[in-house]
């Protein structure tokens, strides 16, 4: 039998002849369409909606209707930041997040701030400008008594749907009132401001740096802010950020991160703690800037046991004041020498002695010749002097947990792995301490005429008290050169 003839059928401009070879197949479909009905063919029940099923899928509908008309900005910025500052995240934090942070900058230094920038429509390159503003109004804040400001420029490239930082140095003068930090955006292919903000920071007190922690599990050294060797010695009641000597800076050892590549920006560091961190991890240009602090009068300590073998080869292994010659088991009796040195008295007069719950792994420090043990820990620490600088390695952890719990773990911190004279804690009004190797009391007043001394003064690496020759009965005591402050002054009784 011969099939039905040829039809023709238009769809979607095209026409198409359906011969007897194709009817049975469009049969059975308009079959299956007739029996099921069109929900049924499309899966879907053939039961009616209930109210609320009708709002919820109306409520559906608008919003996959909305995220398609919604399009996203040529780009994003997000809140201004200085290095040294926490890694970049995978979905920086939004604008609105500008509102109560806190942005500390230190008079009278260079920082390197930053800015994430997103691209999302194309490619961008823009010249950022950085300076800092005297009021909100923008008048420029001049340098001392000159009249002069100062205002850096640099260029970025971010790739389109890459996020990264646009930096630029920042030079914010040492007098003047609170400060204001302006930057202006400024695409280079259409020769316009794209952006510009003013935004408000802080000045970091005077007596007040930062300590950086580059490890790999940055998070194990979040207790550090909490230790009184970190906090403001006149008052230790106070939490305040503005209540600490030392503000810890936790990063990331593992990759990538902010470290300033310059020495001139790291003078508001005071000590770098590194734990496992991968010195590959580090570009060149970190790398140098780091010596360059270290030799200039900063503080590197070493987290034993494994971070020994990965600075092996690296930039680092010339400096270290030991390496490790194997490992060992550090139980009680290897860690006598600690616990008879700084183990401190309870109230009741009892030693609170250092009692791990199991043996820590360790290794055996092999001593270089321009270093020594550091007093009252048997081997377990070493230290050296690199130009203006200190490096200490120790044989174990810095995190274990049994350490962190000692009751002597401050001082170890304080004596040890900083470097600072004994303390003497007491107990007035608040609770406060004085250096126990001379009997001090501070106060606050400006430093008078032998403030012309002060050069000369600092000139000296060794010097841990420093006498004013004008005043006899007053004397000018800092930790370290680096950390005086003139404003600060200590009178003997």
């Amino acid at each position: 039998m011969r099939g039905w003839p040829p039809s023709r059928v238009r769809f979607r401009g095209y026409e198409r002849r359906l011969t007897a070879t194709r009817l049975p197949g469009l049969g059975l479909a308009v079959l299956l369409l007739i029996l099921g009905g069109c929900d049924a063919w499309f899966g879907r029940s053939s039961a009616p909606q209930t109210p609320e099923e009708l709002e919820a899928e109306l409520a559906k509908r608008q919003e996959k209707l909305k995220k398609k008309e919604e399009k996203k900005p040529d780009y994003q910025v997000y809140p201004l930041q200085c290095a040294p500052y926490p890694p970049l995240a995978e979905k920086p934090a939004e604008p609105e997040t500008r509102q109560g942070r806190r942005l500390m900058i230190k008079p009278g230094h260079w920082t390197m701030a930053g800015i994430p920038v997103q691209a999302n429509a194309a490619d961008l390159l823009w010249d950022l400008h950085l300076a800092a503003k005297a009021n909100p109004r923008g008048a420029p804040s001049l340098l001392g008594p000159m009249a002069y400001w100062l205002e850096s420029l640099t260029t970025t490239a971010v790739p389109k749907g890459q996020a990264r930082i646009s930096e630029s140095p920042l030079f914010l003068p040492a007098a003047g009132s609170a400060p204001w930090v302006e930057l202006r955006a400024v695409d280079r292919a259409q020769r316009r401001e794209v952006y510009a903000e003013l935004t408000a920071v802080e000045r970091m007190p005077p007596y007040q740096y930062l300590f950086v922690v580059l490890a790999r599990n940055p998070d194990q050294y979040g207790f550090l802010g909490q230790l009184d060797s970190f906090r403001y010695p006149l008052d230790l009641s106070q939490e305040w950020d503005d209540r600490r000597v030392l503000r810890p800076i936790l990063l990331p050892g593992d990759r990538p991160n902010s470290l300033p590549g310059g020495g001139l920006y790291w003078t508001s560091i005071a000590g770098l703690l590194w734990d496992e961190a991968d010195p590959g991890a580090l570009a060149p240009a970190q790398q140098q800037a780091l010596l360059d602090w270290l030799h200039w009068g900063g503080q590197l300590v070493v987290s034993g046991p494994g971070s020994l073998d990965l600075l092996k080869g690296s930039f680092l292994e010339p400096y270290l004041p030991a390496t490790s010659s194997g490992s060992q088991s550090l139980g009680a009796e290897e860690l006598a020498a600690l616990d008879a040195g700084w183990s401190p008295r309870g109230r009741d007069g009892v030693v609170q002695v250092l009692r791990p719950v199991r043996p820590w792994p360790g290794v055996r420090l092999a001593r270089h010749p321009e270093a020594r043990f550091v007093p009252q820990t048997g081997e377990l620490l070493a230290e050296r002097r690199v130009g203006r600088g200190r490096v200490v390695v120790s044989a174990f952890a810095l995190s274990t947990r049994d350490l962190r719990d000692w009751p002597g773990y401050d001082g170890l911190v304080n004596g040890c792995l900083l470097g600072r004279p004994p303390r003497r804690f007491r107990q007035n009004f608040s609770t406060a301490l004085n250096w126990s190797t001379f009997q001090a009391a501070w106060e606050d007043r400006p430093l008078e005429p032998p403030a012309r001394h002060l050069p000369e003064l600092l000139a000296d690496p060794n010097a841990s008290i420093l006498r004013v020759q004008d005043l006899p009965d007053t004397t000018v005591a800092a930790e370290s050169p680096s950390q005086l402050d003139p404003r600060r002054i200590c009178r003997l009784w």
